[in-house]
């Protein structure tokens, strides 16, 4: 894991040092669940994210784009009574590596590195603090596609957010996180090696 970070802070490092870097906004919808062999009875829970991003060229069609988002997210388990919620946010950094063709579709895969903010157990009206039964770093692989012509500085993304660690601090339940994520993005600068995409 501490690997990881410091491969994130050499990555973001390098990119402040580049000279054409896009930077913009970006937000959406989370669509939230867990998956694992030990997952019963779950649901999905509808939450959001929003942030910023940074994008840097390697070479022609291929760029890094380091983000800092906000997450809300989490899962439900079904009851017979009322359901359980379990609402989760995070600070989410994810570096992910970005090939745009000419026509302005991009392929994007990374690294993801999870920082716990709040939990909460809800049943009916009633609200308990969770964040200590839940590990507060996480890591997950990103794979996404989108399209980054929609109109002028502005591009929509599909992402899917594999967790890979286990959720919970204290045994070893095979639970981990998964989020479907769908956004958009607006440029608020926009460098020249920046997965803009040629239209024909």
């Amino acid at each position: 894991m501490k690997k990881m970070i410091l491969f994130q802070v050499m990555a973001l490092s390098l990119l402040t040092a580049q000279s054409q870097l896009n930077y913009g906004l970006k937000g959406g919808l989370n669509i939230a669940n867990i998956g694992g062999s030990d997952v019963e009875d779950n649901k999905a829970r509808i939450g959001f994210f929003l942030g910023g991003y940074l994008e840097a060229p390697l070479i022609p069609n291929i760029t890094i784009q380091p983000e800092l988002l906000y997450s809300a997210q989490g899962f439900g388990i079904k009851r017979t009574g009322d359901d359980l919620k379990v609402p989760i946010s995070f600070l989410l950094v994810p570096v992910m590596g970005k090939y745009t063709f000419n026509s302005g579709v991009f392929l994007e895969t990374g690294p993801q590195l999870g920082f716990l903010l709040s939990a909460k157990y809800k049943v009916g009206g009633e609200s308990e603090n969770a964040k200590k039964d839940f590990q507060k770093t996480v890591f997950s692989w990103n794979f996404g596609l989108g399209y980054a012509n929609l109109a002028p500085n502005l591009g929509a993304n599909l992402r899917f957010n594999l967790g890979l660690s286990r959720i919970f601090q204290d045994g070893d339940a095979q639970i981990f996180y998964r989020v479907f994520q769908i956004g958009v993005y607006y440029k608020l600068s926009e460098g020249s090696g920046g997965g803009k995409g040629k239209k024909k």
